[in-house]
């Protein structure tokens, strides 16, 4: 649901599959700047981060995986490379592997 709603264009009633997001190229210097001074766009990646991380600690690491990914796409793929670690964790644990 949070996911639908982020998305510009998005209808919230609209349920996304959980796919897998590739970091894309980093963004210009301008847009950077423009994206850290959108408060809104900050609240929802805040909130979005602070899902995941209680869904992970919940053991529902599907929507964990979601909500990390909807992060990811409101940023532009720059949570990608600091969360990638993390992502794979949840995404093991999803599958029912252990880590060693």
């Amino acid at each position: 649901m949070l996911r639908a709603a982020c998305l510009p264009g998005a209808r919230a009633e609209t349920p996304r599959a959980i796919r897998a997001i590739d970091p894309s190229m980093p963004t210009s210097q301008d847009a950077a700047v423009d994206r850290r001074k959108d408060l809104e766009r900050r609240a929802m990646v805040d909130v979005a981060l602070t899902l995941a991380e209680l869904d992970a600690n919940w053991g529902d690491y599907d929507y964990a995986i979601e909500y990390l990914d909807a992060a990811n796409e409101l940023t532009n793929g720059s949570l990608a490379p600091r969360w990638a670690a993390r992502r794979r964790r949840w995404l093991y644990a999803a599958r029912g592997y252990t880590m060693p």
